[in-house]
């Protein structure tokens, strides 16, 4: 997914994500083990809203926002109600 920046982020089975900077000279990598830990590594969506927030689909662990800037993370769980 390419972000508003020019980034490219990348989310991988198991090995968190990753985002290459526009001019290819910076490539971060986040993952559940990083400083700002992420909810979960195994990542199956990624999508830039235009607002400075990357959402990001996982698999179990639901979906998140990620700001790229502050490395905020707000996580959305879905609890069904039986």
């Amino acid at each position: 997914e390419k972000d508003d920046a020019g980034n490219i982020w990348i989310g991988t089975w198991g090995g968190g994500m990753f985002k290459v900077s526009a001019d290819r000279s910076v490539t971060e990598h986040y993952t559940a083990q990083s400083k700002t830990p992420l909810p979960s590594n195994e990542i199956l969506a990624l999508k830039s809203d235009g607002e400075q927030q990357l959402w990001v689909g996982t698999f179990g662990a639901g979906m998140f926002s990620f700001n790229p800037k502050t490395h905020d993370i707000k996580r959305y769980r879905f609890v069904p109600k039986y």
